[in-house]
């Protein structure tokens, strides 16, 4: 008498015919793992188009910022006229609240800015290289608070 011996299924535990066993699967699993087999291969080639795409539109957009930061730096450089800011604009740019800068050039720790008026209450501006020397001279690090 001749006896079979039989082979379990890698997912199901079953004991299987060997005659019937394809890569270790049952013939119940089999069909159920080649399925599982193409979605997933289906979903990776889908996720490799989309991040493909992804990576083409980010570059896409850096070129733009890289072009427009370049047509910013060249007409700032082909400007011929110092740029003058106004006390909101310095206060922005040096960090600090309106009522302090005042303190700090009525004590001589800050430009005084270029009168457009007559008078203690005429509206000031500034030479814009002459803040950016101001920022210098403290230490960019220090914007915003005093030394003693």
């Amino acid at each position: 008498m001749k006896t079979s011996k039989s082979i379990k299924c890698k997912l199901c535990t079953q004991n299987t015919d060997p005659a019937l066993v394809v890569d270790g699967l049952c013939p119940t699993c089999a069909p159920v793992q080649a399925a599982l087999d193409a979605m997933v291969n289906s979903f990776t080639q889908h996720l490799r188009s989309v991040l493909i795409q992804a990576n083409q539109e980010r570059q896409q957009k850096i070129q733009a910022l890289e072009a427009k930061l370049e047509a910013q730096t060249n007409a700032h450089q082909a400007s011929d006229s110092p740029k003058h800011l106004t006390t909101a604009e310095v206060c922005e740019m040096v960090k600090l609240k309106r009522q302090h800068l005042w303190r700090l050039i009525r004590a001589g720790k800050f430009p005084a800015g270029i009168p457009l008026g007559e008078g203690p209450n005429a509206k000031k501006v500034w030479p814009e290289a002459e803040i950016l020397a101001w920022l210098d001279s403290r230490g960019r690090g220090l914007i915003g608070k005093t030394t003693a």
